[in-house]
């Protein structure tokens, strides 16, 4: 008897926050290793500007969204519990979803 594999089941999480977006509205992107909302976006673009020096090579994280270890983003990256995301793929999300939405 062959064992059947289910679909992967889609990200309906924030790897950063860990809220749920199942019933939200809110925008959530995925990556191989990761997903992260519009909010944790925001608050990755403003670790990322408020970085300075050069990179720590001690650390092994890579960025769930493309894939690459901290050496090769120049530790150009935003680290979450478990989970990272580099300034590109935070300018490239950035660049598909637009401006933040203001708050009502």
């Amino acid at each position: 008897m062959e064992t059947v594999e289910k679909p992967p089941e889609p990200r309906n999480f924030c790897s950063f926050c860990r809220r749920n977006y199942l019933d939200s509205e809110a925008r959530v992107a995925g990556g191989p290793g990761g997903s992260i909302c519009e909010p944790c976006l925001k608050l990755c673009e403003e670790v990322l500007v408020g970085q300075k020096g050069a990179p720590v090579v001690q650390h092994r994280t890579f960025c769930a969204f493309c894939g690459r270890r901290y050496s090769e983003v120049n530790g150009r990256m935003a680290e979450g519990p478990g989970v990272s995301i580099c300034e590109d793929c935070t300018v490239e999300l950035r660049h598909q979803w637009g401006s933040v939405k203001a708050s009502a």
